[in-house]
């Protein structure tokens, strides 16, 4: 039995990963996808499973943030097709009209955002899944790294895209969560703690993004004017406590607790291999910015080329990987 648990001495306002509520699954682990975040460039998530389902390979462990957790949650629910229908459907006038107007937490109160998520998940749990699903969300104020394992996907899927500031934050078991992207924007983490032994990273993420360049831009004056992390809101305040409605937490401090983990997240770097994934694939989605949902079908076939032209470093890590005994194939679960 394989137990997706909290690592030792992962204690709150670390930075150290914790779960929400474990789930045990049955059976070996193998092959682990981390679906990293980039909104509208998400698209090659699906062209990056699509090509790997023709190619026959077999995924055990869907790690995703952000837009790779709506894609990766999708993908293990059997959904990808339902997905990619609603995507290749929007327009502009879509887009607008899912942006329901708020200014407690957030620009977008995401109710309308909730409506399509259950639309596509349903009251499906991770528990229903023949495989292992982990969403990576941000808490706040501390920023600590989030695996949610168990309940409702869509509450998880909408936690883990809620960007700081957009989206209203989504309190689940007393703890606000925002986007997962603020802290492990790549959730190569979060598959090898639930028992993933090769890791596939597939990174979305593009410096030319105009969002992107914004959000850099926010945390530069916000180092050169604060100097030092504000104190927004602390626990046991009216504004800071866990467990508040959304309406007690305001845009502004929503805003300035992300931004506090931002600057920190930016200013530490991994010291050892369990953010690195085995193989990384970067499709090339540089010229897409996260707005661009129309250009959904080009995402997608973006994706299967960067499967086809990281195959033969692919193939080769995982026919060394299956004839070492690293890992144990489930074909009997095979999704893609």
């Amino acid at each position: 039995m394989r137990l997706c648990s909290e690592p030792a001495g992962a204690l709150p306002g670390t930075g150290a990963h914790s779960f929400v509520s474990p789930v045990t699954w049955p059976g070996p682990s193998s092959i682990g996808i981390a679906l990293g975040g980039g909104a509208a460039r998400g698209a090659a998530h699906v062209g990056v499973l699509r090509e790997l389902e023709r190619r026959g390979i077999s995924i055990d462990v869907v790690a995703g943030t952000s837009i790779g957790a709506l894609v990766g949650a999708a993908y293990a629910a059997g959904r990808l097709d339902q997905l990619e229908a609603l995507a290749r459907s929007l327009t502009w006038g879509k887009l607008l009209r899912l942006a329901d107007p708020a200014l407690d937490g957030g620009l977008v109160r995401g109710q309308r955002l909730d409506a399509v998520l259950q639309g596509l998940f349903g009251e499906l749990k991770f528990e229903d899944l023949p495989q292992r699903l982990v969403l990576v969300a941000a808490a706040l104020p501390d920023g600590d790294p989030v695996m949610l394992t168990s309940g409702r996907l869509a509450e998880a899927v909408r936690a883990s895209m809620s960007v700081p500031g957009l989206f209203q934050p989504v309190w689940h078991q007393g703890r606000c969560l925002v986007d997962g992207g603020l802290v492990e924007l790549l959730p190569v983490r979060a598959a090898k703690a639930c028992g993933a032994e090769v890791v596939i990273g597939v990174d979305i993420s593009s410096p030319n993004d105009i969002w992107g360049r914004l959000t850099e831009w926010m945390k530069h004056i916000y180092v050169r004017v604060a100097r030092r992390p504000p104190r927004w809101g602390q626990p046991g305040s009216r504004n800071g406590s866990a467990g508040q409605a959304i309406g007690h937490l305001s845009l502004w401090q929503v805003v300035g607790h992300s931004l506090d983990v931002a600057v920190r997240s930016r200013e530490t770097v991994p010291g050892d291999d369990e953010a690195q994934p085995d193989i990384l694939i970067r499709p090339a989605v540089q010229t897409m910015h996260g707005h661009e949902f129309l250009r959904w079908a080009e995402g997608v076939q973006v994706g299967r080329t960067a499967v086809e032209e990281a195959w033969p470093r692919l193939s080769r890590l995982l026919g060394d990987a299956s004839h070492s005994g690293t890992f144990t194939s489930r074909a009997s679960l095979l999704r893609i």
